[in-house]
C-alpha cells in the first residue's frame, strides 16, 4: 500500500509542477515583444484580416505588457517606440493607450 501511495504522491507533484511550467511559459509569451509583425511600409486600403489580427496580438501584448507594472527593458523601450511612431496606423492605438505607453517610455 505504501508503494501506491508514493507513486500517486509522484505523479500529483509531477503533475502540480508541469502545469506551474507551462502557466508561466503562457504568462510569459503572452507579456514578450519580441516579433511584432511585419508591416508593408506603404499601405494603400489597410492591412490583410490576416496580417491584422497579427497586429491586433501584438498590439494586445504591448498593452498587457505596459499595464504590467514591471519597467520595461531598453530593448523593449525601442521596440515599442518603432512601433508606435511608425506603424500608429495600422495599430489604432486609442488616445488613452498612446498615452499611457508614452508614460511608460519616458
Amino acid at each position: 500500500m505504501k508503494r501506491k501511495e508514493l507513486y500517486i504522491s509522484v505523479v500529483v507533484v509531477a503533475a502540480l509542477v508541469g502545469g506551474f511550467l507551462l502557466w508561466g511559459a503562457v504568462e510569459r509569451r503572452a507579456i514578450s515583444l519580441e516579433k511584432p509583425p511585419d508591416i508593408p511600409v506603404f499601405l494603400i486600403g489597410g492591412l490583410p484580416p490576416e496580417q491584422q489580427a497579427h497586429v491586433d496580438a501584438f498590439k494586445a501584448r504591448i498593452l498587457h505588457r505596459i499595464s504590467s507594472g514591471k519597467p520595461l527593458t531598453e530593448k523593449e523601450k525601442k521596440k515599442v517606440s518603432a512601433v508606435l511612431f511608425t506603424q500608429a496606423v495600422s495599430y489604432k492605438f486609442s488616445t488613452e493607450e498612446r498615452a499611457s505607453i508614452e508614460a511608460v517610455l519616458k
